[in-house]
Order: structure tokens, then C-alpha cells, then sequence
């Protein structure tokens, strides 16, 4: 919003701009509640991730969005979304976890397999049993 005060630095004008406070929060629950779905999936379908890695390099990989946003603002499309949390959540874990995820259906690209190859690869069968539990 504050940008919007900097538009003729750009070669823009806008006129009487303003807010609604109800559509921005609904918006951010409405992000939030998919945020949050996605990673109930993600744990869902693969506990055993939380499993062979702990609640750690999740939690660095989500903390991470806050930490370094411009990186996240620059993957708009869902491909280069999924791509950025794989390279995220594989070097936190320490881990090459480039064709599980391609095998779930995410886009993993080149750049990312090619910087996950230095550490191990992860190949791991649905084990039975719940993952631990979040501290």
C-alpha cells in the first residue's frame, strides 16, 4: 500500500486510493487457510518425511518465506512455487528430495535437482505409522 505513494517514480498516477480492511484480512486467511492446507497434505501423504527428518526443516523451510520473502515474491506460478519449497525443504533436511517430490506431481527444475545432488538422496517407501509429533 505504501508503494502506491511512490507510483510517479515509475511513471504512474493512481487517484484516490484506498483500502478495505475486511477483503486485505480476508485475503490473508484465505492464503493462510491454503498454507496451511498444503502442509497438512504434504504431512499426510508423507509422514515419513517428519519421520527420516524431523519437524526441523520444515519448520526452517516456512520460517524461511519470512526470512527471505523477495525470493518467494519472484515465484509466481505454482510451478515455481513448488519448485522453491523443494529447494528449500532439501537443503534444510540435507537431503536430495528432488524425485520424491516429482514423483508426488511437483515441478522440480533442473536448477533445483542440480543444487539438491550434493547431499543424499532420499528414496522413501510409505512406512507404516503415524509421523511424531510436533513439538
Amino acid at each position: 500500500f505504501e508503494t502506491l505513494g511512490h507510483l510517479e517514480d515509475y511513471g504512474l498516477r493512481a487517484e484516490k486510493v484506498s483500502f478495505d480492511l475486511e477483503a486485505v484480512v480476508g485475503r490473508s486467511r484465505k492464503v493462510a487457510g491454503q498454507l496451511n492446507a498444503g502442509v497438512a497434505f504434504l504431512m499426510n501423504d508423507r509422514p515419513d518425511l517428519a519421520r527420516q527428518h524431523g519437524w526441523e526443516p520444515l519448520r526452517l523451510t516456512l520460517r524461511s518465506y519470512k526470512d527471505a520473502p523477495s525470493e518467494a515474491a519472484g515465484a509466481r506460478d505454482a510451478a515455481a512455487q513448488q519448485d522453491l519449497f523443494v529447494r528449500r525443504y532439501g537443503g534444510f533436511a540435507k537431503a536430495d528430495i528432488a524425485d520424491l517430490f516429482a514423483a508426488m506431481g511437483y515441478a522440480v527444475s533442473d536448477a533445483t535437482r542440480a543444487e539438491l545432488a550434493k547431499f543424499p538422496r532420499v528414496t522413501v517407501p510409505h512406512a507404516p505409522g503415524p509421523a511424531p509429533a510436533a513439538r
